[in-house]
């Protein structure tokens, strides 16, 4: 029963399209039309009607009659020749000027007027042919012997040029700024001491390595690396010294860091290595970090110290 229902239900469907589609397209053909009449009823309004005439009208004319302007046959047609006609020229007078009478010579002549020169004013040049161009009031133009010549000029300033470089030369060089010395400090911050041990181990971890006159010394890190040290390390106590024989007994209540300008690498550089330094071993150690024996190192010092690096930017030893 469901099988036979399918056809019937297709047939039905496209019944129903096809009648939505009649609907469709009349409706669209409908509204053209309207739109279409709408349109010539417009265009009919916008037109000007023609004014009638009438009889009386004095420019009112009476439609011609077509056998009033019907054509003669061709019998009565009549050929006419004209002939042209021949230009004469006729001699034109001669015109002639008369003479000017001559004045009487019993007539005395008057004298010419001369024109008066303004006041306080310098008399114009007057120009001796069409291309001069210049003008009464300005000055003649030097001859051109007294102006320098173009190679002279250049080879003016060349010797002014040399004069300087020999000049600047000569100088001496600006002299180097003077030595300084930034230091810090690390202090215990819970123990009474720092042990010998515990600080061979975090010397070593942040790259400290034992060198001259008995004291730890940086020398860089990565591709900012020198031969020459660029900070170091000493006990605060004196002889100031570490001995690595007896590191297992040594203990200390304080440590020394100093770096001195000019570096071997650039100051503001050589400066913010030194203090990441200090401030991984303070932690490392469990230390406080000072400026001075006993004060806090605080961001005011630390502004104060990147000043006096930046003054040995660029500085080498």
């Amino acid at each position: 029963m469901e099988s036979t229902s399918w056809p019937l239900r297709i047939a039905l469907l496209v019944i129903g399209l096809v009648v939505v589609g009649a609907i469709y397209l009349w409706a669209l053909w409908r509204r053209r039309r309207e739109t279409h009449r709408s349109y010539d009823r417009k265009m009919r309004g916008l037109r000007t009607p023609p004014m009638p005439r009438r009889r009386d009208d004095p420019v009112f004319e009476e439609e011609p009659d077509d056998e009033a302007f019907r054509p003669p046959p061709e019998d009565d047609y009549e050929i006419v020749v004209v002939k042209p006609r021949e230009r004469v020229v006729e001699e034109l007078p001669t015109i002639t000027r008369e003479p000017e009478p001559e004045p009487e010579a019993s007539a005395p002549l008057a004298p010419p007027i001369v024109p008066e020169e303004p006041v306080g004013r310098a008399p114009r040049r007057r120009r001796t042919s069409q291309l001069s161009l210049g003008f009464g009031d300005e000055e003649a133009p030097p001859p051109p012997s007294s102006r320098p010549h173009r190679g002279e000029r250049t080879e003016r300033s060349e010797r002014a040029e040399r004069a300087e470089r020999r000049a600047a030369a000569k100088a001496p060089p600006p002299p180097p700024p003077a030595p300084e010395v930034l230091a810090l400090f690390l202090q215990p911050a819970r123990s009474p001491a720092l042990l010998g041990p515990a600080l061979l181990k975090a010397l070593n971890a942040v790259g400290m390595r034992f060198g001259d006159m008995n004291i730890y010394h940086h020398f860089g890190a990565g591709d900012l690396r020198s031969t020459q040290p660029l900070f170091s390390l000493a006990n605060m106590f004196e002889p100031g010294q570490f001995d690595l024989a007896a590191m297992d007994d040594f203990q200390t209540a304080g440590l020394a860091m100093f770096i001195q300008f000019p570096a071997p690498l650039d100051g503001p550089v050589a400066f913010e290595l030194f203090l990441n330094t200090a401030q991984r071993l303070a932690e490392a150690l469990d230390a406080d970090l000072l400026s001075e024996p006993n004060k806090p190192l605080d961001s005011a010092t630390i502004e104060n110290m990147r000043l006096v690096a930046a003054r040995h930017s660029d500085q080498r030893s």
